[in-house]
């Protein structure tokens, strides 16, 4: 969802967002809140928020997966760094997002080195696979 208009609403210190304010954001608007003239809040609609928080995170995996996958020796290090550096400077749904994501991916590179070995491992013949139905009946299902 897109924003169709904004809007700025003068709000006095220690006043609560006007009603109508919340009112415009539900209808799809952006609204300002200001002071002296001066922009200190936004109302957004809450999909736009989502939407906007899912981009930025796309957007970090897209810049950070080619980093990792160009020096996986260090790569680990890197991804702590960055997970720290954000968790200790924010503490927002945008932070938690970008977090959880580069733990998914520290997660996924942590496991790769066992998962690589699994893989020559099947092809050189050393690991025989099970068949779906002797799987499916150890697995009770």
């Amino acid at each position: 969802m897109s924003a169709a208009h904004a809007y700025e609403f003068e709000v006095p210190e220690h006043s609560p967002a006007p009603t109508e304010a919340v009112d415009r954001a539900v209808d799809g608007n952006v609204v300002y809140l200001t002071r002296s003239g001066r922009r200190v809040a936004a109302v957004v609609p809450a999909e736009r928020t989502e939407a906007d928080i899912e981009a930025i995170v796309e957007g970090l995996l897209a810049v950070v997966e080619p980093i990792v996958e160009s020096d996986p020796a260090h790569a680990e290090r890197l991804l702590q760094t960055w997970i720290a550096s954000i968790d200790a400077g924010r503490n927002d749904e945008l932070a938690r997002a970008m977090v959880s994501a580069l733990r998914d991916m520290l997660d996924d590179l942590r496991e790769l080195p066992e998962a690589t070995e699994r893989l020559a491992a099947h092809r050189a013949g050393h690991v025989r696979g099970v068949p779906w139905e002797q799987a499916m009946r150890e697995l009770d299902l």
